[in-house]
């Protein structure tokens, strides 16, 4: 039973890891659509949420071997990749942004406020959001 597990473990963290250092500039036709990205994405949590905390962090470790045997110039490049996406993402979130109507961001912004348990209107710990006037209460 111990080995079953242990190879188990094994197997969903190079899996795991193999998605995690993959190159995702791949345009040809084996390329990953949105949906298929984002269902990889929450089969991996899933599996990741089923794993004891040993288990993640056998996971953690072989990550961590895998990322410490790579050269600097695949770091570099993992880097660049992750950045990549991310300002392609924050570029996209932009556009749908402007896009949309009063109304539309302002669900969007209640949207956001209930998923991150925000309860004032942007009064946070430094005050009033830049432009609001402070209240005199």
């Amino acid at each position: 039973m111990l080995i079953k597990r242990s190879l188990l473990t094994l197997l969903l963290a190079s899996a795991m890891s193999l998605g995690a250092y993959a190159d995702d500039t791949n345009t040809g036709a084996d390329a990953m659509t949105d949906e298929e990205r984002r269902a990889a994405r929450q089969e991996r949590r899933a599996q990741w949420e089923n794993m004891s905390e040993e288990e993640r962090q056998a996971a953690r470790a072989e990550r961590r071997a895998k990322w410490d045997s790579m050269s600097d110039e695949e770091k570099q490049a993992a880097r660049e990749r992750r950045a990549e996406h991310k300002q392609k993402k924050r570029e996209a979130m932009r556009e749908r942004w402007e896009g949309m109507s009063e109304e539309e961001r302002q669900a969007a912004r209640e949207k956001m406020h209930e998923r991150r348990g925000h309860k004032g209107k942007g009064k946070g710990p430094h005050g009033p959001r830049h432009g609001e006037p402070a209240d005199e209460a």
